[in-house]
């Protein structure tokens, strides 16, 4: 029988790690610590002066810079540490990230050459590649580095941090590309970066033996010429995700470049907003999916028309394609019913048609369709559907696999409302997006009437006119029925209907409960967080709700014995010294502010 020593070694790992710190700390070579440290300090304030990686205002990471030592400084070799098994080492440096790294670097000068394969202190410059001795991917920092205020150039920019902390970065310069090759970065965002043909043409090229998987560049005036050039060097590249919308591709640019695209591994391919692209070019687009690996599919905001959505759908049969958007394209109800049509026997499970002036009889027949198809994700937001639209929609969803329902923005009402919830009943319909449909006090009650029969357990009802009275009788309503998730946000519900509110969840399901900017203020907080006691909720979201330091207090203070571990109270009037009062007294919450 085999044994697993992965467990014993990663502890075995860990003791040395914590051991070997504690004896470099012992000899002369923590000289370098405070040497590091120092230096480090000088580092920041450069930093702050504008070399820096991100903007700390947005919270970005600010990546210590390596600085140089003072000439005489004594320096150690790799003979001073213990001469461990390579797997060892790996081991132990595999559990740090970046900051830890960092931190560790400083420790002393083996330390330092392990980490950065380098004996000198304060490398700078592309070309001074470095080697470390110990590999692990762990040390990419998960956080973006935008060097648009960024001052160093490929001559002075520290070599260990570009070649080894990087991974997700923004506005890089030409002059780096070059070196991309050599890099972790992996997540690279262009737009806005004036690229054109000859820019897209150049970068593709710096991209082949990159680590680079998700690129993205909108909004670039990249044309049909600049696409293919672009798609051809992506063969034996590691890009998975290809972002191009806003760009004046058209409808050469599309077809060829999804000829190019056989051969890549490129499985999500964003063309939205480019304007030019028309229902031939969807149609011819189409055509050449099924010799790639393309999955996911963005065409939002082109010209594609009704003609275009039924000539693509017939040509998705074959394709790889299971995620399709085909927002604001003016594909009209004829169009929706052809689409529909032709998605039998696709792998399409998600469809995105939002603000396609499909209206009530393109609903209706829409759904008459999908059953047969895989789709399980339906969004038809913005689609003036109406009470009966929706009515007829819910209807023709008995006996289809869709299971979530985007329907925001219909002119629905309180009798559209609530009899889409009485036809859903019998259906797989387990989230529901009803926000910004005018519905009332009234219609939010008799749609909750009729929830216990239904499978939903996720409830939108946001920038509706539900009201104080409208929230209570809802909430009356919920217990029976399988809903966990409940957004009231933007619905005017006050202080008094948000306590009551909270009063009639006891016997209820709901986990998580959203009630942004409804004006509940310091008392409406406190007393709803002392009627939570006894309930489920878990998560509460109270952004924009006018609540200031003593309505923060006294809603943590409610809070005790309630199962509330995240609270989210972004945009309200607490100040600095109070949310860091509040993370220290209760930290088992989860504060998002």
């Amino acid at each position: 029988m085999h044994r697993n020593y992965k467990i014993g070694h990663k502890l075995v790992a860990a003791a040395l790690l914590f051991s070997l710190c504690l004896q470099s700390c012992n000899g002369s070579s923590n000289q370098l610590v405070l040497q590091e440290k120092e230096q480090e300090i000088e580092g920041q304030q450069r930093l702050r002066q504008g070399a820096r990686f991100g903007q700390p205002e947005d919270n970005q990471a600010i990546v210590v810079l390596e600085t140089g030592h003072q000439e005489g400084e004594e320096k150690e070799n790799l003979n001073d540490l213990p001469v461990l098994m390579p797997e060892l080492w790996q081991h132990i440096f595999s559990y740090l990230d970046f900051e830890g790294i960092l931190a560790a670097r400083a420790v002393n000068t083996s330390f330092h050459e392990l980490i950065t394969g380098s004996k000198q202190i304060g490398l700078v410059g592309v070309e001074n590649r470095t080697y470390p001795i110990i590999h692990t991917d762990c040390w990419v920092m998960n956080k973006e580095v935008n060097f648009i205020n960024l001052t160093c150039t490929p001559e002075t920019i520290p070599s260990f941090p570009f070649y080894q902390l990087m991974g997700q970065v923004k506005n890089l310069p030409k002059a780096f590309w070059p070196y991309l090759r050599s890099t972790s970065v992996h997540t690279l965002v262009l737009s806005n970066n004036y690229l054109r043909d000859e820019g897209a043409s150049q970068l593709a090229q710096h991209l082949q033996g990159s680590r680079v998987h998700t690129l993205d560049l909108k909004r670039n005036q990249i044309g049909a010429a600049g696409a293919i050039q672009l798609a051809q060097h992506l063969q034996g590249s590691r890009v998975h995700t290809l972002v191009l919308s806003d760009n004046r591709i058209g409808d050469a640019g599309a077809i060829q470049l999804a000829q190019h695209l056989q051969g890549s591994r490129v499985h999500t391919l964003v063309l939205s907003k480019n304007i030019r692209i028309g229902a031939a070019g969807a149609s011819e687009l189409a055509k050449a999916l099924p010799s790639t690996q393309v999955h996911t599919l963005y065409l939002s905001r082109n010209k594609i028309g009704a003609e275009g959505a039924s000539q693509l759908a017939q040509h998705l049969q074959g394709s790889r394609v299971h995620t399709l958007y085909l927002s604001w394209n003016k594909i009209g109800a004829e169009g929706a019913s052809q689409l529909a049509q032709h998605l039998q026997g696709s792998r399409v499970h998600t469809l995105k048609l939002r603000y396609n002036e499909i209206g009530a009889e393109g609903a209706s027949q829409l759904a008459q369709h999908l059953k047969g198809s895989s789709v399980h994700t339906l969004d038809l937001c913005g689609n003036n559907i109406g009470a009966e639209g929706a009515s007829q929609l819910a209807q023709h969803l008995q006996g289809s696999s869709v299971h979530t329902l985007y329907l925001c923005g219909n002119n629905i009402g309180d009798e559209g409302a609530s009899q889409l919830a009485q036809h859903l009943q019998g259906s797989r319909v387990h989230t529901l997006d009803l926000g910004s449909n005018q519905i009332g006090a009234e219609g939010a009650s008799q749609l909750a009437q009729h929830l216990p029969g239904s499978s939903v357990h996720t409830l939108d009802l946001g920038s509706n006119q539900i009201d104080a009275e409208g929230a209570i009788q809802l909430a009356q309503h919920l217990p029976g029925s399988r809903v966990h998730t409940l957004d009231l946000g933007y619905n005017q519900i006050g202080a008094a209907g948000a306590s009551q509110l909270a009063q009639h969840l006891k016997e209820s399901r709901v986990h998580t409960l959203v009630l942004k900017r409804n004006k509940i203020g310091d008392a409406g907080a406190s007393q709803l967080a002392q009627h939570l006691q006894g309930t489920s909720v878990h998560t509460l979201d109270l952004s924009e709700n006018l609540v200031g330091d003593a309505g923060a207090s006294q809603l943590a203070q409610h809070l005790k014995g309630a199962r509330v571990h995240t609270l989210v109270l972004e945009r309200n009037k607490i100040g600095s010294a109070t949310k860091q009062l509040l993370q220290k007294q209760y930290p088992h919450i989860k504060w998002n502010f």
